[in-house]
């Protein structure tokens, strides 16, 4: 689910995907906690978790280029 959100989010008009990302980011971040056992899995977890919410968010400026009606919509 990660990867197929991040992919669409290539595009600079569905760069708001992205933000689709944090709750699971947040998820694998939080679930070894509700779940019993998964103390070998808890730092991977985390560190996952937080890779992946530091990539879902915004870095940097937006181009130069303009989409037209799209223009609001790009973060």
């Amino acid at each position: 689910m990660i990867i197929t959100i991040a992919v669409c989010a290539i595009a600079e008009v569905a760069r708001p995907l992205r933000f689709l990302n944090l709750p699971f980011g947040l998820w694998l971040i939080v679930a070894p906690w509700f779940f019993a056992g998964a103390t070998g899995a808890t730092l991977n977890d985390t560190v996952a978790g937080l890779v992946i919410i530091g990539l879902g968010l915004p870095r940097g400026r937006r181009s130069k280029e303009h989409y037209g009606s799209w223009d609001r919509y790009i973060v």
